[in-house]
């Protein structure tokens, strides 16, 4: 699955684009403005695998948007749209700076087998290299967990996330959401820590009149209101024995009941799951119906910590800073690498904002940083290193 954007202002060409990138299954994004093109092409979260350009556009504009694109590594691909009607002349001069063109009035076909034909050309390191949405990370590790992620956006039955605290398992859960067949369909969250068993049923599978005190009528549910989409569970560990026999029967066969009701209900809704310890833990312990744990734990993705990972902590910082236009020093980088992040992604991005408001000049230097931080990455035993000049992917680790 590969990221497309597309510049280009013209409505008609824009939907028959849209339709041929809908039936290959890839994303694609659209903008107006070579200046949004350039913006795209600079965060690690939105750069494309492919870059279709339309006409229109100053020259200049152009040549340095193709310049831009032409200086990435892995490179993206590029295919031009160009009127017809014009000499072979014209029609190769059009193409300059671009891996192929398509000519006015497009034709599904022909779009399907260009966009296809040149991602297929690209260099092999950027068609084997996996981005989900806002999900980041070159690395083994989190390739692996994005080829499964896409595996479970591809099937529809139940996927639980298992992971610590902080490491974007709800993030994770939105993306296969969006990736799927149920991506037209709503996403819905409910969480299970430190909530009452009762409150927590009724808010997913609603409650009939008379089951609480101030019950004047029946009420639907959370379920009910996702019909053909997606529900997200957090931590689902903790789910009193009650809601997890209501899930089962719901896995079983889609049928639920309200709260304090006798009538059977049906919804199409997917299930997903999280949890911060593995379930097999929590299931030896006796707290997890086992008829529950099976039906999850079918299509399980263990998301690995952030110190799991140190070399993704460079991407992750740039994509971070990126929308505020501030800048890191290498030393603090190094910092950073060699912290083990108890709290992983969601403290990195509470440390980033702090130090963002504290640095000068819009540059983090290591005097920004918590002072407990700086101390536990030195004392971390870990010789990770970042050289400022280059990309994300040249950190690495000495000593």
């Amino acid at each position: 699955m590969a990221r497309i954007l597309i510049v280009d202002t013209e409505q008609e060409r824009l939907k028959v684009l849209r339709l041929g990138i809908k039936g290959l299954n890839h994303t694609e994004d659209c903008v107006r403005r070579i200046e949004e093109a350039q913006d795209a092409l600079q965060s690690p979260s939105k750069r494309p695998d492919l870059l279709i350009v339309g006409e229109g556009f100053e020259k200049a504009a152009l040549q340095k948007l193709l310049k831009m694109a032409s200086s990435l590594e892995p490179r993206p691909a590029v295919v031009k749209l160009v009127s017809g009607g014009g000499s072979i002349e014209e029609l190769l001069e059009a193409k300059e700076g671009a891996d192929d063109c398509l000519v006015s009035p497009l034709n599904m076909a022909t779009v399907k087998t260009t966009i296809e034909r040149v991602l297929n050309l690209r260099p092999a390191q950027a068609s084997a290299q996996i981005r989900i949405g806002s999900m980041l990370g070159a690395g083994q590790k989190m390739q692996q967990i994005f080829r499964l992620m896409l595996k479970a956006a591809a099937g529809d039955g139940p996927v639980v996330l298992q992971g610590e605290v902080g490491v974007g398992k709800q993030s994770a859960a939105k993306e296969i959401h969006r990736q799927g067949r149920r991506s037209a369909g709503g996403f819905g969250v409910i969480r299970c820590t430190n909530g009452d068993e009762q409150e927590l049923e009724s808010e997913l599978f609603g409650y009939e009149k008379g089951a609480w005190p101030w019950a004047a009528e029946s009420t639907d549910g959370l379920i009910k209101k996702l019909e053909r989409g997606t529900l997200y569970i957090e931590g689902v560990e903790d789910s009193g024995r009650r809601l997890q026999v209501a899930l089962v029967h719901f896995l079983e066969d889609r049928t639920y009941k309200r709260f304090r009701g006798h009538t059977p209900f049906r919804a199409d809704v997917r299930i997903i799951a999280s949890a911060r310890e593995p379930l097999a833990h929590v299931l030896q312990r006796g707290s997890f119906l086992p008829e529950l744990y099976y039906h999850l734990c079918a299509n399980s993705i263990e998301i690995p910590p952030l110190r799991a990972r140190p070399l993704d902590i460079p991407e992750l910082v740039h994509f971070l800073l990126a929308t505020q236009e501030i800048q890191i020093a290498g030393e603090a980088m190094d910092k950073l690498m060699n912290y083990q992040w108890p709290g992983n992604i969601d403290e990195l991005e509470s440390v980033l904002a702090g130090a963002a408001e504290w640095c000068e000049n819009r540059r983090i230097e290591i005097e920004d940083l918590p002072a407990e931080l700086v101390r536990a990455a030195e004392a971390s035993g870990q010789q990770y290193v970042y050289t400022p000049a280059g990309a994300p992917q040249r950190a690495q680790q000495v000593g």
